[in-house]
């Protein structure tokens, strides 16, 4: 309290005349703008980038679903589990830009905000789904030298009830704290003012933060033992064996480790409001599906598949033309072992016997050319 009747708080180093404040049971309330303090921290430029990178890793995401859907090779637990995490990922980033709009309605905007992070959940949840297959996959390889192949419906079944219906009960305790009074004030979200998403940085911290920490510490600890079975693997047999679940295992390391970083630079943003954190948050948050794209479609699997998809030439009319000039009595040397090889299929075995003792390879062509025209 300064003589002059005004205040000073030091928080918001600001002072406040006697008309701007009301003294009351021995606190202080002030009228201040927090909205448009807020409203600093995400200048225009960050939200071109945002749009820019989510369209881009949208567009990555929807050629991952494609190859996924073409190759028959991604087709297994590993790639069901990494194409879940991109669907989720896809209607996150979708729910977000939705949210960006200012003509929506208070309902409209909590509905977008719920839904965007529901299925920034699921992406975390797939993400250690996916941590603990690759720590049982080798597990299984190293201790027990037996490799799981094949679709495993029943497994991925079971991942994705966990994936998908445990976010379902954070949604709900979420909803509780914003549309009840069960909550603190300091808990609640406040999803339509005026974004569509978190306003209060404790609701920012206990309902989206703990639940990404505790998946990233999981997410390590699965790792590190991972890490630690590669390592104790001295055997060439058993390293052979397991090569491609220690591919998986470094390329889906270095997806942990992306997601998790990057959301714990944007909490730490959140509570610093360092304005270069948020450049680094927003730029490899919104460009993760681009990342995924490059590390996963783009691999040497995929492109071999589809090499030979489109350049592959069909042999069926040639080898009938083939057939059909050696029956008219023009044989060609080249094309002499396909014929021996389709007439030594419709002879008995004596004739093959008596093939067998030809001294000549013209000899061998003629009888051929021979044998054939009559068939």
């Amino acid at each position: 309290m300064l003589p002059n009747k005004s205040i000073y708080v030091p928080k918001y180093d600001k002072v406040y005349e006697p008309t701007s404040y009301y003294a009351a049971d021995g606190s202080v309330l002030v009228c201040s703008h927090f909205t448009s303090n807020s409203e600093t921290k995400f200048l225009p430029e960050m939200g071109y980038i945002t749009i820019v990178g989510l369209g881009t890793s949208m567009i990555c995401l929807f050629l991952h679903f494609i190859a996924f859907w073409m190759v028959p090779d991604l087709q297994n637990l590993s790639g069901k589990s990494l194409v879940s995490q991109c669907v989720s990922l896809f209607c996150a980033y979708a729910c977000f830009i939705m949210g960006l709009h200012d003509n929506l309605n208070e309902a409209a905007c909590s509905f977008i905000a719920f839904c965007t992070f529901y299925f920034f959940q699921v992406a975390f949840f797939w993400m250690g789904v996916i941590a603990f297959d690759v720590w049982r996959t080798l597990k299984m390889a190293t201790t027990e030298l037996r490799v799981s192949s094949g679709k495993q419906i029943r497994r991925f079944i079971v991942y994705s009830f966990f994936t998908w219906v445990t976010p379902l009960f954070l949604v709900c305790i979420l909803a509780l704290a914003e549309l009840t009074d069960l909550f603190p004030l300091q808990y609640r979200p406040a999803f339509a003012e005026p974004r569509c998403w978190f306003k209060r940085r404790r609701a920012l911290l206990v309902f989206f933060a703990s639940p990404l920490f505790l998946i990233m510490f999981c997410n390590v600890v699965l790792f590190a033992c991972s890490s630690r079975m590669i390592l104790m693997t001295t055997q060439t047999s058993a390293k052979q064996q397991n090569q491609a679940q220690r591919r998986n295992f470094k390329l889906y390391l270095r997806l942990a480790l992306l997601m998790g970083l990057t959301w714990i630079i944007g909490v730490i943003a959140a509570y610093a409001d360092i304005q270069v954190l948020w450049y680094i948050f927003i730029l490899f948050n919104t460009l993760q599906g681009l990342f995924i794209f490059i590390a996963f479609t783009c691999s040497t699997k995929v492109r071999k598949y589809l090499k030979d998809k489109l350049y592959k030439t069909p042999k069926g009319p040639e080898f009938r033309s083939t057939t059909h000039s050696g029956s008219t009595g023009s044989c060609f040397h080249t094309n002499s072992t396909h014929l021996h090889s389709n007439i030594a299929k419709k002879f008995t075995s004596k004739l093959l016997l008596k093939q067998k003792d030809s001294t000549s390879t013209n000899s061998t062509s003629s009888t051929s050319c021979q044998t054939n025209s009559p068939i």
